[in-house]
């Protein structure tokens, strides 16, 4: 069986992008790739978790960030010889010029409104765009 590709979302406390990143990568991990995708508690990686270390450094990974800090990209990339695929929400503000967090519903960290929850099946879409790239690297 081949390696999963780990999904660590930043913690993004107190802030609406952390929780986009984190139901993106719960859509990606349950519903679009269960069994070939998984994620990990940013906090083990800080913390230094033996076997959350060692799980990263055998399979590849990719890092969704909320903001510019890229807290998740900057600890995967502290503990794992193979560089994380970097991700962050502004990423999809560049790609999808109509969307303007200004002119939508992002909603909060407890409640996405209508914008916050487009933005996570986009984000979602773009985890699963690289993880077919990553399969196919692999074969």
């Amino acid at each position: 069986m081949k390696k999963p590709v780990i999904i660590i979302p930043c913690s993004g406390i107190g802030k609406a992008y952390g929780t986009i990143c984190r139901e993106a990568v719960y859509e990606v991990v349950q519903n679009r790739r269960p069994g070939i995708s998984r994620t990990l508690c940013l906090a083990l990686l800080v913390k230094g978790d033996e076997e959350a270390i060692a799980l990263l450094r055998e399979s590849p990974s990719i890092a969704l960030d909320g903001c510019s800090k890229r807290c998740s990209y900057k600890n995967i990339e502290r503990v794992s010889p193979k560089p994380p695929i970097p991700i962050t929400v502004m990423d999809l503000f560049r790609k999808h010029r109509d969307l303007n967090p200004n002119d939508f519903d992002l909603g909060t960290v407890l409640h996405l409104g209508e914008g916050g929850r487009r933005l996570v099946h986009l984000l979602a879409d773009e985890v699963c765009r690289y993880m077919d790239r990553i399969e196919d690297e692999d074969e």
